[in-house]
């Protein structure tokens, strides 16, 4: 069994966070947070609630970004 990671990346005020490798081969995830009240309010009103997919590392932290920029825009 291979051993799991936490990897973790700042954007904006955010914390982006995964497991390396993922849990289910077929896809990863984040997880996106914030310290910041402001922030977090606009992830606990976002439809996903922070959790953030892709089919590969690459495409789930460009989903990530591209989701971050919207809680940005409607902020």
């Amino acid at each position: 069994m291979a051993s799991l990671n936490t990897e973790t990346k700042h954007d904006r005020g955010f914390e982006i966070t995964w497991l390396n490798p993922p849990l289910m081969s077929h896809e990863w995830s984040a997880n996106v947070a914030s310290n910041d009240p402001a922030l977090m309010r606009l992830v606990q009103l976002s439809p996903s609630n922070g959790i953030i997919a892709g089919p590969t590392r690459d495409a789930m932290l460009i989903n990530v970004k591209l989701y971050i920029d919207g809680l940005l825009t409607k902020g």
